[in-house]
């Protein structure tokens, strides 16, 4: 070299955990022999090394190395043209460039010393000491910038102002509040599809909006707010309760600047699956059913508190209704909240669920045509065999028996509308009444010759040619005929009754819900808090 340079070597003598172990090597021809035989396994490598100058603010390095051909990894045989390396400055640690010459022979004596960084080779030239020096000053560039880049991917800084570059935390660890929290929801019922009766469930995509107060956010901007982490805040942590098989979920979060001050989280959800839904078939085919989704907290019920939110409440999309033609869905929705005991937890830790539903009534004319009208004609038919003479008991009982037959095979094909419960529905209750009705009349032609002793062998009548029976026998049959007629035309009177009286009641309900509604929303509380 053309000049010596003085420097402490402490400053440089860094080296980064994870640079390659390499040693400096001088021109000895025995060592390089047993250095050459040592590594003839390995392939020739070629390393392009770019110097930058380094500046003591900027700490960059601004200088350039010509192509450097290795033929063993100490890169023996090393040729290189005339170069440029840097002066170290001891006093203010920097580095001056300075054109240093070195001669054919040093060339030939210089080793390659390998630093390899991920996809960044960087070889130095020289066994010298200012390569050592530049050597040593590279492996602290490149062990400082990866100690940077393992900082940020640690802490997680982003782009935000520093007043909002909050520390990454475990998105495992579960945050608490030391005040209950109070979570508004709102479901949207944006299409129901088809409602299966005999499953008990139905076909549903709805919208999910819940909201809830984050005083840490009341100074965070919109544009902070997209590069936040939001598992590093609380949330309540909502699923949903009654989703059967694969329910598909898409999740978006929004802020919300609340007029009062302040700042609140928005949690969206568009939700499609099916839907479990617990039929109440007592009033079968009269009946409305409600159409729930429910929404739970895993947090505790002393935690959370879910509430409808009293801005903008539930609703349904009544024109995005598919099963329209055996159904008629209501244009209002009901909400409720329980406290619910999971079965798998044997703390007995109690979780608040939010439920909303939608009612569908049931479009009866389909049963009431195809199933009621039928079996009106049929029981109505038994009353026909009291034209057959008393003294005939067989020819009325086999026209009762293909009645009561026919009134069991429709049994069986209401039995297929309907799953499979342990009470009545209102088709149930008449389709057995009919049949109680008819066995009464079978009974009666089996038992009334034989109260008045009716037989075949009684006189015939000269004119028409059948069996002469008693009077009292013939105003017997009369009045259990009329009796009976009462009594079936009776029923059909109060089941009548008892199905306007239904309607009546629910259109009741209907009209008061809707008064409520006339008056929503009410006064919203202060959020501050």
């Amino acid at each position: 070299m053309d000049s010596a340079v003085s420097m402490q070597p402490s400053i440089y003598n860094l080296k980064p955990p994870y640079a390659t172990n390499t040693t400096s090597t001088t021109a000895n021809p025995d060592y390089a022999n047993h250095s050459r035989k040592q590594d003839s396994s390995q392939t020739t490598k070629r390393a392009r090394v770019h110097i930058n100058r380094i500046s003591p603010s900027a700490g960059s390095v601004n200088s350039s190395l010509p192509e450097v051909d290795m033929s063993s990894q100490h890169g023996r045989h090393v040729s290189m043209s005339e170069r440029s390396l840097p002066e170290v400055d001891t006093a203010s640690h920097g580095v001056r460039s300075r054109h240093v010459s070195v001669s054919d022979s040093q060339k030939q004596k210089s080793d390659a010393l390998v630093i390899q960084d991920g996809s960044d080779v960087v070889s130095s030239l020289d066994a010298t000491s200012t390569d050592v020096i530049l050597k040593s000053l590279l492996q602290s560039v490149l062990s400082l910038e990866r100690t940077m880049q393992e900082w940020k991917e640690t802490v997680g800084v982003s782009n935000m102002s520093p007043a909002h570059q909050h520390k990454k935390k475990n998105p495992h660890t579960r945050l608490k509040k030391e005040k209950k929290v109070t979570v508004y929801i709102r479901i949207v019922f944006l299409k129901i599809g088809e409602i299966d009766t005999v499953k008990e469930n139905f076909y549903g995509e709805a919208f999910i909006q819940s909201q809830w107060r984050e005083p840490d956010l009341d100074s965070c901007t919109e544009e902070d707010f997209e590069d936040l982490d939001l598992t590093s805040y609380w949330n309540p942590e909502l699923q949903i309760e009654n989703g059967v098989g694969e329910v598909r979920e898409t999740t978006w979060h929004n802020l919300v600047r609340l007029k009062e001050g302040g700042a609140m989280i928005q949690e969206k959800k568009n939700v499609k699956g099916t839907f479990l839904e617990y039929m109440e078939l007592n009033q079968f085919p009269f009946d409305t059913q409600d159409l729930s989704i429910s929404v739970g907290s895993q947090r505790s019920a002393q935690e959370v508190v879910l509430q409808e939110d009293p801005k903008e409440g539930s609703c349904v999309n009544v024109s995005s209704f598919v099963d329209e033609q055996e159904w008629s869905l209501h244009s209002h929705c009901y909400t409720k909240t329980r406290i619910d005991v999971p079965k798998y937890k044997n703390n007995g830790e109690k979780r608040p669920v939010f439920t909303s539903s939608v009612q569908a009534t049931r479009r009866s004319g389909f049963f009431v045509t195809n199933i009621l009208l039928v079996m009106f004609f049929i029981s109505a038919l038994a009353f026909a065999t009291f034209t057959v003479d008393v003294a005939r008991p067989q020819n009325r009982l086999q026209l009762s028996f293909t009645l009561v037959l026919t009134v069991i095979a429709f049994k069986m094909v209401v039995n297929q509308c309907l799953p499979k419960i342990s009470y009545l529905t209102y088709l149930d209750k008449y389709i057995l009444t009919c049949m109680c009705l008819l066995c009464i009349i079978c009974v009666w032609h089996a038992v009334v010759p034989q109260l008045f002793g009716v037989t075949e062998t009684d006189e015939d009548d000269p004119i028409t040619g059948m069996p002469i029976t008693s009077k009292l026998a013939k105003q017997a049959d009369w009045i259990a005929l009329v009796v009976l007629v009462a009594i079936y035309l009776i029923f059909h009177v109060a089941y009548i009754a008892a199905v306007k009286s239904l309607r009546q009641k629910r259109k009741k309900e209907e009209k008061q819900h809707l008064q409520n509604s006339a008056q929503w929303p009410p006064p919203r509380p202060s959020l501050k808090a």
